[in-house]
């Protein structure tokens, strides 16, 4: 499986996992449209390629 692909997948495990109902989830993805908020998603996705994957799939275990 591609880098790529395998951070994607890791990454919308720990999304799905953070919110139980689909309204949390709904209520996520309109306030992330914002253009503020886009612009800290961003820096964010800059931060997630500096970090360890293998911390990642720690926490997406517990």
């Amino acid at each position: 499986m591609p880098n790529t692909v395998h951070k994607v997948l890791v990454h919308g495990c720990e999304i799905i996992d953070a919110f139980y109902t689909n309204k949390d989830l709904m209520r996520v993805l309109l306030l992330t449209s914002d253009p503020f908020m886009s612009s800290k998603r961003k820096v964010s996705s800059k931060e997630y390629k500096k970090c360890n994957e293998a911390e990642i799939f720690k926490k997406a275990r517990k």
